[in-house]
């Protein structure tokens, strides 16, 4: 085969095969923010930026872990990096026979913690976070979800922290998200890592 000949078949043939992958791959969810209607495992990342990976243990109960450069919770000056590990549990998980749920519920327990690279004296190394999240599909292509997962840090370095900060962990958070196909979901909304919007890739 001739150079010109396989430069084209790549140059045509990849962008084909990654469109027949994201068409053919299973469900996505936007934002690294932890959903109560997550049933399997699953890769995230989020423009905070953030990235989040979270394992499936048992049947509706996941295992994950994320870290971020929050600029939008810590503001741009700062630079400084959130992560946390957290274990979610469904304790409700409502069927329709047309679609998979209506309301879910979750419990969420994790440990958090923010540092600071500017200056580590202000940086608040370990906390807890433990909570709900909640999610209702109105259908096909409509979800709500909210994180009501406060955080208390154990450590901190500064008094003068802004309190609220230490009280929004990256497990909380609020989203609509739009379902565009079976394989990819849009988001508005806000969590503990800065993001706004991200992609979820189902594993």
């Amino acid at each position: 085969m001739k150079k010109s000949t396989l430069k084209k078949a790549v140059l045509f043939g990849l962008p084909t095969l990654l469109t027949t992958a994201l068409l053919s791959a299973k469900p996505v969810e936007a934002s690294s923010m932890p959903k109560a209607d997550a049933n399997r495992s699953s890769f995230a990342f989020g423009i905070g930026p953030s990235a989040a990976l979270d394992l499936e243990l048992f049947p509706r109960t996941t295992l994950g872990v994320s870290a971020g450069l929050p600029f939008l919770v810590n503001g741009w000056t700062d630079l400084s990096s959130r992560y946390d590990v957290r274990l979610m549990t469904n304790l409700f998980h409502e069927h329709h026979y047309y679609h998979d749920g209506g309301f879910s519920l979750s419990l969420i327990l994790g440990v958090w913690g923010d540092a600071n690279f500017r200056d580590l004296t202000v940086s608040r190394w370990l906390g807890i976070e433990i909570g709900v999240a909640m999610a209702y599909r109105f259908n096909e292509h409509l979800t709500a979800r909210l994180n009501l997962v406060p955080g208390y840090n154990f450590f901190n370095g500064n008094l003068n922290q802004l309190v609220f900060q230490n009280f929004f962990p990256p497990a909380a958070g609020a989203e609509v998200a739009w379902h565009i196909s079976p394989n990819l979901e849009a988001t508005l909304g806000y969590n503990g890592q800065g993001d706004i919007l991200g992609f979820r890739f189902r594993i």
